[in-house]
């Protein structure tokens, strides 16, 4: 009896280790895509009837993120630090003036009086962007598809206005007091391999509250992630 106890012990212990040798071992997911460059088609949501903005407007964020794969799981958290830029393009500029309504001062788009060639106002901010992630498994032609969402938290050191005359002089302005030094909005990314569509939404207004227009940044555009 003791010998047929032993027998099927050792059996089972032998199949056992064959099983765990034959079965495939699964693989910790790697740190990818900690680079991330956006180009942006930038708009702000609620502006005012009589302001058009150009076509091109446009936005460059760049971002180094830290990866943290959850296990061997298809998720994974990254947090990293990032710098952004908005150009808004319009006949229109940011200036100054006393509301009787509300007494007073504020920010308002006002339209430029003069003749020009250009005119935009720019904003640059240094933000922290966390997000968590899925990737499906890796395709026979090494890529595969991605999803990311999350949120970013900015500050705002920038803001100044170019006007370019139509004698090609030029006219900058630094003093914005009621421009909103922070921004905290939500984003999304998704796509196949190392080119990706992007979306931006901002949960805080462009001017500080109660110091003008409530006006919310969107970006739509495209992610590279080289690596």
């Amino acid at each position: 009896m003791k010998f047929i106890f032993s027998t099927i012990f050792l059996f089972a212990i032998s199949l056992n280790t064959w099983s765990q040798d034959a079965a495939p071992r699964k693989e910790k997911r790697e740190k990818e895509d900690q680079l991330i460059i956006d180009l942006t088609y930038e708009a702000l949501v609620n502006k005012p009837g009589d302001l058009n903005f150009k076509w091109y407007n446009n936005g460059f964020n760049i971002q180094f993120l830290y990866d943290f794969p959850l296990g061997y799981s298809p998720f994974s958290v990254a947090i990293g630090l990032g710098l952004s830029t908005q150009s808004y393009y319009s006949g229109h500029q940011v200036r100054t003036q006393f509301d009787s309504t509300l007494n007073r001062e504020i920010a308002e788009w006002q339209r430029v009086d003069t003749s020009y060639r250009n005119n935009k106002i720019a904003t640059t901010l240094v933000e922290v962007p966390l997000e968590i992630r899925w990737r499906s498994k890796e395709s026979p032609s090494g890529y595969r598809w991605k999803i990311a969402a999350g949120v970013k938290a900015g500050y705002n050191f920038d803001t100044h206005d170019k006007l370019v005359m139509k004698n090609r002089d030029k006219y900058k302005t630094y003093i914005f007091p009621y421009m909103n030094p922070y921004r905290v909005g939500s984003h999304i990314r998704f796509g196949y391999g190392k080119v990706n569509l992007t979306a931006f939404y901002s949960f805080t207004p462009f001017f500080e509250e109660g110091r003008g227009r409530e006006m919310n940044q969107l970006s739509i555009g495209v992610s590279i992630l080289p690596f």
